[in-house]
Order: structure tokens, then sequence, then C-alpha cells
């Protein structure tokens, strides 16, 4: 089984630079703004990786539209960006086997400017090992997208594996974390806005029986039949 056991944030929104151990259940708790849906948002981006399926949380102050561009650059109001210039963003999430201890970190390089858009230039990656800052941030500057390719190339040649296919990225990543069914990004999603469970009917309807419409004629020829 694979537990997470570290979330790295490197200019992302209010995070300037943060590594984030976590050790068995993550429990993310602080008053509005201070940045527990920032956490989320960034591991959507990591674990979902296509836009089309994340939902970024606004916080109830905002009126405006969250975007990789925002978060990358440092958008607090309307007109004014902690990082206003362009700049590279890293999300990085480790994971540790429980029983072998063995390590992988999956992460996105993203490049947010002007001439970006709203949602910058994105680069997936995959190691086989454990989250090192230093590969990705040498001498306090984050590398870039074409940068960091070379280094992975160059310092852990068949342990990473770098992307610019999002869905070569999702094959991939379903892999490493245990050969999962696509079905994990759409319960994924649903797990962040997750409510009390009411009853065990609803909970299996919900989280383990896979949706799948009825085709109404076949009914019929079995109701005719019978």
């Amino acid at each position: 089984m694979l537990d997470l056991t570290c979330i790295f944030l490197h200019n992302w929104h209010r995070f300037k630079s943060a590594v984030i151990p976590v050790q068995d259940s993550l429990y993310l708790a602080g008053h509005n703004g201070s940045g527990k849906s920032t956490i989320l948002d960034a591991m959507q981006v990591v674990l979902l990786a296509d836009l089309d399926l994340i939902k970024f949380n606004s916080s109830a102050q905002e009126r405006w539209e969250r975007t990789l561009d925002g978060f990358v650059r440092g958008k607090v109001f309307e007109t004014k960006w902690l990082r206003p210039g362009g700049c590279v963003g890293y999300i990085a999430l480790e994971f540790t086997d429980t029983k072998t201890g063995k390590k992988i970190t999956l992460g996105c390089c993203i490049e947010a400017a002007e001439k970006f858009g709203k949602n910058g230039e994105r680069a997936y990656f995959i190691l086989q090992e454990g989250f090192d800052q230093a590969l990705f941030i040498p001498e306090g500057r984050a590398m870039t997208r074409s940068e960091l390719k070379k280094a992975l190339q160059r310092q852990l040649g068949n342990k990473a594996r770098y992307y610019d296919t999002i869905k070569e990225y999702q094959e991939d990543m379903l892999d490493v974390l245990g050969g999962l069914n696509r079905r994990f990004f759409d319960l994924f999603q649903r797990a962040l806005s997750f409510k009390t469970i009411k009853d065990i009917g609803s909970f299996v309807e919900q989280w383990l029986l896979p949706e799948q419409p009825l085709e109404l004629q076949d009914l019929q020829k079995v109701v005719a039949r019978l």
C-alpha cells in the first residue's frame, strides 16, 4: 500500500517554497484564506492532471477565477500579484510503500507568464525515488521545463519519466499508484468535497459501483420474453 508522505509546493499561490511532511492521515486546519484549499488544489493538478477534471476551490472572498497562472504568479487580489513577472512553479507528491519502503514522486512543472495565458505551460514527471528539492530548485532557482527534462535524463536516467502529454502521464500515474482504474479520477475529485455517510447503501452506490446507464430496450425484450 502506498502512503502520501510529502507535499512540495514552490511558487504556488502564497507558498514560496514549502515542504509539508505527511504521516498517516492528513488533517488541514486553519482560518479562511490560510491555504487549506490551495494545498488540495495543488494535489488535483498532480493527481488529475486534466484541467477538464479539476475544480479549483474558490474562497468566499475571491471574485476572480482560480487558474494555474494565478496560482503560480500568486494572484491575491483582482489586480495584485505576489510574483507579477514570469516564473516557474512546482508541485510534487511523494508516496512511500508501507511494506518495502520504496518511494516514488509524482509532480508537475508549470511555467507561468502573461504570454502563456491563464493556465501556463505544463510538464509532468514520475520519479522512482523520494522527493529531493535540489533536483528541481538547484541553487535557489527553479528550473524551466526544458532544463528539468535534461536534468532528469542526466541525473536519474531510466528512474525518471518526463511527460508533455497528459493522457500518457495519467496512464503511467495510475500504474505506479498500484494499477488504479480510471474511475480514480472521478472518485478523487468527489472525495475533495466528501460529505458524511448517512447510510451504507448510498456509500456503496456512490463510491463502489460504477455508473452504467440502463438499456431500456434490452429490459423490454426480457419482459416480453418472460
